[in-house]
């Protein structure tokens, strides 16, 4: 486990996260969209409004996508009986800013401007050449109990690729 206190500046960060993901909630019952490029269409530029790198705008987008689909799943099984989603927990989800340099973890706070977490040796063997992809205020780079990470914990692997039986062109391999 990472013990880590965070600094006014990444509290700050963590905060603005948790609101682009709640603004893109309230547009996505207002709007109704049905998938995330039409949820990302109708909120992405509102998101111009934090000062965050564009980065998070889109994780902040998917993730509200992902929380508005589980709460219409909801409201088809309870008969419109569902609360209204928002989320509460401070956390912090990225695809591409994150990375671990050596022993420190870069996260991108600004356009060219980072912070720098020191990583314990525990946490650097459990990501064990892994990107993460996940940070939250309260357990910071845990992974499950299991043998593998979390679907969303991790960056994903480059894709193998492969000879299709001598003709020279290369295929990606199959997504698992």
């Amino acid at each position: 486990m990472q013990n880590y206190r965070p600094t006014e500046e990444i509290l700050s960060l963590l905060e603005d996260f948790r609101c682009m993901v709640n603004d893109c909630v309230r547009i996505g019952l207002k709007e109704n969209p049905t998938s995330m490029k039409s949820l990302s269409m109708k909120a992405y530029h509102q998101l111009s409004a934090y000062d965050v790198p564009t980065c998070y705008r889109l994780t902040a987008v998917s993730r509200a996508a992902g929380i508005l689909r589980n709460y219409r799943k909801e409201l088809k099984k309870r008969n419109r009986s569902a609360t209204v989603p928002y989320v509460t927990r401070l956390s912090l989800t990225d695809c591409y800013g994150f990375r671990v340099i050596h022993r420190l973890l870069r996260l991108p706070i600004r356009k060219g401007e980072y912070v720098f977490i020191v990583l314990n040796d525990h946490t650097l063997r459990s990501i064990g050449g892994h990107t993460p992809r996940e940070w939250s205020e309260h357990q910071p780079l845990e992974r499950n109990r299991g043998n593998r990470p979390r679907r969303g914990d991790w960056s994903r692997p480059q894709r193998r690729q492969r000879h299709d039986r001598g003709l020279g062109r290369r295929y990606p391999a199959p997504r698992p």
